[in-house]
């Protein structure tokens, strides 16, 4: 470095917000500090701070370049354990060292924009044979308020009786706090089913509408998939007697714990599917328009889900 005693490396066990394991060197009268480590690599860092007033010394790339003329092309190459033509960027999103200083730097800075008090914690738990794993994050706001409240001190309840008050000033204070948990589960959800949602039709039914055949296909995980084959064998008039036409032909083959057929709204058809299968398609050969509102598709579920608490 450029010999003055203050450039020195700032480390988490000096005066200075230094983390542990990162080498910082600061308030050097240079942009680059050349050294080797402790394994005797060389080394090169840029300095953030020239000066006591930690104003940013901003440099946005480094790097080690050979001499080109006109049209060369450079190509990165190791030279002598020297990174040749390989610029150095400093990263776009800011790196942690642990996870609990993210969460302080995070507390910090919702604190000092809202003025209230804010902890941020994150917890990690890894999935096992019997659990899965998630990822939460918890927010905790709390709040104290002190409001002074006076008033006279002779109060008239008319000719015949006062109250008279001595101390006329009253302090009430107290506190709020808010917490709640944001996770991401990774894991697909085990409590909600997947569901497909058609349209119904009003219209009268014709000839081509009598008979109708498709199949509904059941998954989990990586088990083999689960075919039936759901005939529809009459067509009914009315929204309502075809919801059930589709129900009854359907539980007929498949259990009502696994799929159930329901209406919504007027004219809306839900296959609602048991939170077991992580994957159900309906296919419908030929497919086109028909009244029933069964139609091709296919629902899954992600590979995670997030969940929240307060």
């Amino acid at each position: 470095n450029n010999g003055e005693v203050t450039c020195a490396p700032c480390v988490s066990s000096d005066d200075c917000d230094g983390l542990s394991n990162v080498v910082d060197y600061r308030f050097c009268n240079c942009d680059l500090v050349v050294t080797v480590d402790h394994n005797d690599k060389f080394m090169l860092y840029t300095v953030p701070y020239k000066s006591t007033d930690m104003v940013p010394n901003e440099i946005n790339m480094i790097g080690i370049f050979n001499e080109i003329t006109e049209g060369e092309v450079l190509e990165a190459v190791d030279h002598y354990g020297f990174n040749i033509n390989g610029p150095v960027y400093p990263p776009v999103i800011p790196r942690f060292s642990t996870m609990s200083e993210l969460t302080s730097r995070m507390s910090q800075v919702i604190t000092d924009f809202t003025t209230i008090n804010t902890t941020i914690t994150a917890l990690y738990r890894p999935s096992t044979d019997f659990s899965q794993g998630s990822f939460l994050f918890g927010v905790e706001f709390q709040k104290g308020f002190e409001v002074e409240v006076s008033f006279s001190s002779s109060l008239s309840l008319g000719d015949f009786a006062s109250i008279s008050v001595e101390e006329s000033s009253l302090v009430v204070g107290g506190s709020f706090l808010l917490s709640s948990e944001l996770g991401v589960i990774l894991g697909p959800d085990d409590v909600d089913g997947l569901k497909l949602i058609n349209q119904v039709s009003e219209d009268n039914c014709t000839i081509n509408d009598q008979n109708l055949d498709f199949d509904i296909i059941l998954y989990h995980d990586d088990d083999p998939p689960v075919a039936h084959n759901i005939s529809i064998t009459s067509c009914p008039e009315g929204i309502t007697a075809r919801i059930d036409t589709v129900r009854d032909s359907v539980n007929v083959v498949i259990d009502e714990e696994d799929v159930t057929i329901s209406l919504v709204g007027t004219y809306t058809l839900v296959i609602a599917f048991n939170p077991h299968w992580s994957k159900a398609t309906v296919y419908v050969p030929g497919s086109g328009p028909n009244l029933y509102g069964i139609q091709n598709g296919t629902v899954k579920k992600d590979l995670y889900h997030f969940a929240m608490g307060a």
